[in-house]
């Protein structure tokens, strides 16, 4: 058996990383492993070495390519006894690029494989779910911890049978009920997990109308656990709901809440969750189709920091929260004078987002009311649905906010905002870091535009992402020239800039030389 590694002369020419303890050379963005080692990873978000390493074309398509189809792709061998006599730090930071199923079909291997395998530095961060249940089921047998764990009904005997089984320690547990006969197998599962003392983030979707709260099983384990930091709770229904509800007190752990269910008035669940955890929440989602917001118990929670709510209902009564940095609300149709009011007097502010259907929103009032607010200097994140004809006024208000980092520009029907990007500049936005557009027509067109261009020459510290999904074959000169390859798919989404990545850059920064092509 031997270790094979793609050294990639076209992308860096000389090795830029190599530790000295490796026999192996980590050359390129990919690295190759066949026979029991077999698998194609990109290490970019490993080794931030990487990050700054623009992939060329011949090593995303390696995996189709012999060594031998290509000049600048070259491999090296390593025999396996050679990879074994790395000490265990080394050996273990090359078999963190392996899958679960990998790292298991390599115990079998010898005694040492069989043990460093099933390091819990390999498994913590560790993400499987029961689409893939043979590994899943093995993993729960055998592995010391996952970071998550997600079940969806129905589930079968082999799961079930390893559920209750498991020594695991899960620190996410997402269960997706289906059908209310799944409630035998997630209130055991929640139990056996719970009980072994890892479990910090929860995440229910109950598909199914649960119509009696206070007997339901599966809401009353998920209550009476302890140490949960982050719980998600979304559900189609709660019916036959009653005012007030007899369970025992719980203590305070939760410190995200993401709630979403439909109710057709009060919902004593919620009001129970916010009344129990009121002392350590610092976040809050709440999405409900009837009902109003509960703000007489969020003006009681000391730590809230962010708030979410699909309602504008008493949202001026929030200013008894002096915390409160973070605010998201969604436009039903008109916005209510409460929220306007709010907007102007919010002295802390530092981010907000208006959310709605983007062709159908007017946000001339809410802007104009956060440009007048107290916290106006000191906003460093702004989301707007907006319509094209809207680009006039954002870019006239960007001066009132001289912190703003973020800006984001939600658009129904993407078109040309060349005029807009010509606003942007040292002195609009002086602190503009990101800002994030859906450009009209082709995305690879726009990259190569000059609008793009001259607003990341002049903005320097700018990183642009393109929130366009998709990036279609189309007849543009550029598409027809071929180049930029592999930027297609979620590399389009990169922080594209005009500048090299530095420390405070984000993770993905790409800097953007359209004139370099790979093709």
């Amino acid at each position: 058996m031997t270790l094979t590694v793609c050294l990639n002369l076209n992308t860096l020419g000389t090795s830029q990383f190599s530790p000295q303890n490796l026999p192996v050379f980590f050359v390129g963005p990919y690295i190759v492993l066949p026979v029991a080692f077999s698998f194609l990873v990109s290490i970019e978000s490993i080794f931030p070495q990487f990050e700054r390493i623009k992939p060329c074309y011949y090593c995303l398509m390696f995996a189709r390519l012999k060594p031998s189809e290509h000049p600048s792709v070259l491999t090296r061998s390593v025999p396996v006894p050679q990879l074994l006599a790395l000490p265990d730090d080394a050996l273990l930071a090359v078999l963190a690029f392996l899958q679960p199923r990998q790292l298991l079909k390599c115990r079998p291997v010898c005694r040492r494989l069989r043990d460093l395998c099933l390091h819990p530095q390999l498994w913590r961060t560790v993400r499987l779910d029961n689409d893939f249940e043979g590994p899943l089921c093995a993993a729960l047998r055998l592995a010391p911890c996952l970071r998550t764990l997600i079940v969806v009904s129905p589930f079968s005997a082999n799961l079930t049978a390893a559920v209750y089984s498991t020594t695991c320690v899960v620190s996410e547990l997402a269960l997706v009920l289906e059908e209310e006969s799944g409630q035998a197998f997630a209130v055991a599962a929640l139990h056996v997990i719970s009980a072994l003392g890892g479990l910090r983030k929860l995440d229910l979707d109950i598909m199914y109308a649960i119509a009696s709260f206070e007997t339901d099983p599966i809401l009353r384990v998920a209550f009476s656990l302890k140490d949960i930091r982050v719980l998600t709770f979304n559900s189609v229904e709660l019916s036959s709901l009653p005012q007030t509800v007899s369970w025992p007190e719980g203590r305070p752990s939760v410190t995200c809440l993401s709630y979403q269910a439909r109710v057709d008035d009060v919902d004593p669940f919620l009001g129970l969750v916010l009344r129990t955890h009121a002392a350590t929440l610092e976040e809050v989602a709440i999405s409900r189709v009837l009902g109003e917001l509960p703000v007489a118990l969020l003006v009681n929670m000391p730590r809230l920091r962010s708030l979410r709510c699909s309602s504008q209902d008493c949202v001026s009564q929030l200013q008894g929260l002096p915390n409160l940095k973070s605010l998201s609300v969604e436009h039903d149709g008109a916005w209510s004078p409460g929220l306007l009011d709010y907007l102007r007097q919010a002295p802390n502010l530092q981010s907000v987002t208006f959310e709605g259907l983007k062709a159908h929103i007017d946000i001339d009032a809410p802007l104009r009311a956060l440009a007048e607010s107290p916290c106006a200097n000191a906003l460093q994140s702004l989301s707007l649905p907006c319509k094209l004809e809207m680009f006039e006024l954002v870019a006239s208000t960007l001066p009132q906010f001289p912190s703003l980092q973020t800006l984001e520009l939600l658009i129904e029907d993407a078109g040309p905002f060349d005029s807009f990007l010509r606003a942007v500049s040292s002195s609009t936005a002086p602190c503009l870091t990101e800002l994030r557009l859906a450009p009209g027509g082709c995305p690879h067109a726009f990259l190569h535009g000059p609008a793009l261009l001259d607003v990341l020459a002049r903005n320097p510290r700018l990183h642009f992402r393109i929130l366009s999904a998709v990036w279609p074959y189309c007849a543009c000169q550029w598409c027809a020239w071929g180049c930029h390859v592999e930027l297609r798919g979620a590399a389009l989404g990169r922080a594209f800039a005009g500048h090299a990545r530095a420390t405070d850059c984000p993770k993905d920064c790409f800097r953007w030389r359209p004139c370099h092509c790979n093709a």
